[in-house]
């Protein structure tokens, strides 16, 4: 029987296993007849110390380094649960089968529930035990077997796995790569998969723990997709969350932009030959992907590699490696479809090539860079900024279709794609400062103009567009976030005169500025205030977008999820990653004698962002 070890990064000491003392009562609900059943069936408060004896190992260790499986011998409904080890446990061998005993505390992982273990002491091995696979069928309701050993027969998996190592099966739920690196493609089938069920991110997935555990393994079609196919993909799925369409491969298509030089960074592509649903936007992870190493060009013949991902209703490549980018050749024709009139629907389009002829501009220029056009659409920014307003007419518009918030929208590459248009800009608005804004005194929609504010962070955002500002003097309400697309470098320091419209987004206020003639700068090394908090607020609100110094010893006590995001001892406060990447160098259980970031909100929680390594003293 093949062992295998239980190691953190950091080995603080090296322990071995020693018997404990039989049914001791850990405290808070921790007895010597708890079983995993209680546990899983509520009968265990959160957050109490419960010892179980006599469970079973269904598992090695996650691929993370995490944790591992246990389920309460024969298995069945509510037997199994996921124990998180966060500790030191250099010298911890353990095996599938083997029959322990062990003592931790109950916890909810965003509604997964873990069994968390401190340390080497609190694991007893008192012998082996038949592992239990339960089979399973036309499951509704996953619940029960929540981290259960199950077995399902006659599986199909409906599309190649994607960038997370996930793929739906025709169970219902994904395949998932937790402790196993699996391989398969669409189509393919599986006679009997046999795996542990996880819950994470709102889905309910099976992680097998060896080829063992994908018996009667088929393979399918493939991965190497057409770009019709993948918007086929996407045809029927919902369009109010994120839906992933599995790993795709496409080959030799064709680039029909450079990079976007504003937000969602990436490039758009075509099949050969252009028409409805010939093209595709390629959105680059610029936490995975060195964005200065990309060089595509419109023409460029590329094979590229990701995840298929229709996104609140735009269907899209996602690509998290430079590597995934290959490029073929370099003088292709790009195909531009000419359309003399708005089409039944635009959703076809998406991602394609366009023409429009004759364009009139039926509004004015909004915050975010959007103007709506005659042809159902609007003309917008990703590339190129322009000014346009109401009864504005090109002689034509050629640009890439987009859709985002509900809308569809034009995007031309460059001015050259603007033929014959005209177009104001610039403007003021009404005088306000920030406290104006974010104590209420100035409703949302609102134009307006700031003076004098200061840049609190420059414009280089880890994650963002944008950059924050206060009033000088700093205080309550003094701070905000200015988003906008434009490409001006602020610095930190910078003193500033800013026009631009109020706007809530999810909760957080903001300035939205559309262009770059509404931002000037008019001084620089201007004093940056930074507020102490000497403890945590009766209500975060009146600090959204200011500066502060957390004082005291903060602690990181949560683990950190895939946003960048971790919770904190300062109540409810988290930190996160918009304007640095503290997650490259710190995690759960660091601490810091103070702390220093702008306070955002999103999802409900508030959240201090440090602006680099000197607001983090370790």
């Amino acid at each position: 029987m093949t062992r295998f070890p239980i190691a953190l990064v950091t080995l603080l000491a090296t322990a071995c296993i020693s018997p404990k003392p039989a049914d001791t009562d850990d405290g808070d609900g921790g007895s010597g007849g708890t079983t995993i059943a209680d546990i899983q069936r509520g009968d265990v408060a959160e957050d109490s110390i419960v010892t179980l004896h006599d469970v079973v190992v269904t598992s090695e260790l996650a691929l993370d380094g995490g944790g591992f499986y246990i389920q309460d011998a024969g298995g069945g409904e509510y037997s199994g649960i996921y124990v998180y080890l966060q500790g030191t446990f250099d010298g911890l061998y353990l095996s599938i089968g083997d029959r322990i005993d062990i003592t931790g505390t109950y916890t909810e992982y965003y509604g997964f529930s873990e069994l968390t273990v401190g340390g080497m002491d609190d694991i007893e091995i008192t012998g082996t035990a038949e592992v239990t696979a339960t089979p399973v069928s036309d499951v509704t309701d996953w619940e029960p077997w929540e981290g259960v050993l199950v077995t399902l027969s006659d599986q199909t998996v409906l599309a190649c796995p994607d960038t997370y190592g996930e793929a739906e099966i025709s169970a219902g739920i994904e395949l998932n790569d937790q402790l196993y690196e699996y391989e398969a493609d669409r189509n393919a089938t599986i006679a009997e998969l046999t795996g542990l069920i996880e819950y994470s991110f709102e889905e309910w997935k099976i992680d097998p723990r060896s080829a063992d555990d994908l018996a009667g393994f088929v393979p399918g079609d493939g991965c190497d997709f057409t770009i019709p196919e993948v918007h086929d993909m996407a045809e029927g799925q919902p369009t109010d969350a994120p839906v992933s369409l599995g790993s795709v491969e496409l080959l030799g298509v064709v680039a029909t932009s450079g990079l976007t030089s504003t937000g969602t960074p990436g490039f758009f592509v075509q099949q050969e030959g252009g028409g409805e649903k010939s093209g595709l936007f390629v959105y680059l992870d610029d936490k995975s992907v060195d964005l200065s190493a990309v060089d595509v060009q419109e023409g460029d013949v590329l094979d590229l590699t990701g995840n298929g991902s229709y996104y609140y209703g735009f269907v899209e490549l996602a690509v998290f490696d430079n590597a995934d980018i290959v490029k073929t050749g370099d003088t292709a024709p790009t195909t531009v479809d000419v359309l003399d009139g708005a089409p039944d629907d635009w959703a076809p389009w998406q991602g394609a090539l366009v023409q429009l002829v004759e364009p009139t501009a039926t509004g004015e220029q909004n915050s975010y860079g959007e103007c709506p056009l005659d042809y159902g659409i609007n003309l917008d920014d990703w590339f190129t900024s322009y000014e346009a307003g109401t009864g504005t007419t090109w002689d034509s518009i050629t640009g890439l279709i987009t859709y985002s918030y509900g809308e569809y929208g034009i995007q031309p590459r460059s001015e050259d794609d603007l033929v014959g248009g005209t177009g104001g800009g610039g403007g003021t608005g009404t005088k306000a400062t920030v406290a104006d804004i974010q104590e209420g005194t100035v409703a949302e929609d609102t134009l307006v103009t700031l003076t004098g504010v200061v840049a609190t962070t420059s414009s280089d955002l880890a994650h963002g567009s944008g950059f924050f500002v206060q009033d000088a003097g700093g205080g309550a309400y003094s701070g905000i976030f200015v988003y906008t697309n434009a490409d001006v470098a602020v610095a930190e320091g910078d003193e500033l005169t800013l026009t631009g419209t109020v706007t809530e987004y999810y909760g957080m206020t903001e300035l939205s500025v559309s262009s770059a003639s509404n931002i000037e700068i008019t001084g620089s090394g201007m004093p940056v205030t930074i507020d102490a908090l000497d403890a945590v607020p009766s209500d975060w609100e009146p600090w959204e977008g200011c500066l502060v110094q957390l004082a005291g010893d903060v602690q990181i006590t949560g683990k950190v999820d895939t946003y960048g995001s971790a919770a904190t001892d300062w109540d409810s406060l988290y930190i996160d990653d918009t304007c640095y990447d503290w997650d490259d160098t710190y995690g759960t259980g660091d601490s810091f004698p103070s702390l220093t970031g702008v306070i955002t909100y999103s999802y409900d929680l508030y959240r201090i962002n440090p602006r680099g390594v000197d607001d983090l003293s370790p």
